[in-house]
């Protein structure tokens, strides 16, 4: 294969990945320093795809997939095949006049795949699928031999070039009409679908790196059922605002192959999602501290007055006071707890009667700003700076580039959908 095909690069969100979209650009990836990789290295476990071909990409058998092992498949693939028509394709079919017998080991390829063939009195065929494989495989009960390179062959041919697209670049994540590799499902919970989803091994430790990524995110416990053991997931919450997500909420989470399970929220990390929400947020927290306040007042008040609601009687009672001195008391002091009041008032209406009312609109406005200013530049520096990149570090990938949070994404990432069937 000629090794002047041209790199093409696109653009997606702030970073340019290499578009990978047949067996020429895979060639291509060889050419590519690692440093513009988008990444260098993942568990095995959160991708998801064919586990054996995952096995035999895992050559050091330390359980991570590393860059050059990335390129020593592309190297093996390419060697042992002269039409690379397949590849472009995704084919789990092997055909065995692309296989190039001029490599020992795609003669052996080919000659171990005849014979496969003409075993299954399918001499004529010319061509070989996944599935025939692993048959034979099973029906033989062993995968020593010739039979199990024309599985990796195979193997290669199809899920290779998705591999390199969700590892060396990352279009998948940008598409919405896609999945990326490493995606688990979509979390559906308060409404919404919130789309976006890895999977998360140590909870503790992926929450230490995710919250340098500025976004809001939760921890949910699936528990798939019919045996299976229960898994943590970490998603983001991209648009609209926290609404009734709590810890303890439960939900429905929805892997990739469609397969619903419970959930429930374990932990969740607290950042800005929206603009709107970010700019009445301070007068949300206000309104809370009133009313917590004025509870406490009122708690404070009926204690002093003898009123313990929602307490067990755990003591014998105490005789009840003489309801007259009681009257009398609330009398008084409600007496003068409107006086005090009428007072106050008269005092602030005596002193804004001498103010302009522009001005007293003025300073309210200025108040107001006073408040959601620094709030609102706060927000907009930590919604720009919203980095996709730590959620995935966190699950132990290894990530080249910030993978910033752009305006579509946010609105894939959470979706409130409407009320007509999807």
């Amino acid at each position: 294969m000629s090794n002047s095909h041209k790199m093409v690069f696109q653009r997606f969100g702030r970073s340019q990945h290499l578009r990978i979209a047949s067996a020429e650009d895979l060639a291509a990836v060889l050419e590519l320093d690692e440093a513009h990789w988008v990444a260098t290295g993942a568990p095995i476990e959160t991708i998801n795809c064919d586990p054996v071909f995952l096995k035999l990409m895992d050559t050091d058998n330390n359980g991570r997939l590393m860059c050059f092992e990335v390129k020593d498949a592309i190297v093996w693939l390419l060697a042992n095949l002269h039409d690379t028509s397949g590849v472009t394709a995704e084919a789990d079919t092997l055909r065995l006049d692309a296989i190039n017998t001029d490599s020992p080991e795609g003669a052996q390829i080919h000659e171990s795949a005849s014979k496969t063939l003409a075993g299954m009195g399918l001499s004529e065929a010319g061509e070989i699928t996944l599935e025939q494989v692993r048959r034979f495989k099973s029906d033989a009960g062993s995968e020593a031999g010739g039979i199990a390179l024309v599985e990796k062959l195979i193997l290669y041919q199809v899920n290779l070039l998705t591999l390199a697209n969700n590892f060396v670049s990352f279009p998948h994540l940008y598409d919405p009409a896609s999945r990326a590799a490493f995606e688990m499902g979509t979390l559906v919970m308060d409404g919404r679908r919130f789309n976006f989803s890895v999977k998360v091994a140590d909870r503790a430790a992926h929450s230490e790196i995710a919250r340098t990524g500025n976004m809001f995110v939760l921890y949910a416990e699936i528990a798939p059922g019919g045996g299976r053991e229960k898994y943590e997931i970490a998603t983001s919450v991209t648009s609209g605002g926290k609404g009734n997500l709590c810890v303890g909420k439960r939900g429905m989470f929805e892997d990739v192959a469609g397969v619903e399970a419970d959930a429930r929220i374990v932990e969740i990390i607290e950042n800005p999602i929206s603009l709107g929400e970010a700019i009445v947020s301070p007068f949300q927290r206000l309104a809370r501290a009133l009313t917590g306040k004025i509870e406490a007042m009122t708690t404070t008040a009926e204690t002093k007055l003898g009123i313990t609601p929602d307490q067990p009687q755990t003591q014998p009672q105490s005789p009840a006071p003489n309801r007259g001195l009681l009257a009398g008391g609330l009398l008084v002091g409600g007496s003068v707890a409107i006086a005090a009041l009428g007072s106050a008032f008269a005092y602030i209406s005596k002193t804004l009667a001498g103010i302009e009312l522009w001005k007293i609109l003025l300073g309210i406005a200025i108040a107001i700003l006073a408040v959601m200013l620094p709030t609102t530049i706060v927000a907009i520096l930590k919604l720009r700076r919203r980095d996709l990149s730590a959620i995935l570090e966190g699950a132990g990938w290894a990530i080249n580039a910030r993978m910033r949070l752009t305006r579509r994404q946010s609105r894939f990432f959470t979706q409130k959908p409407d009320y007509r069937k999807k």
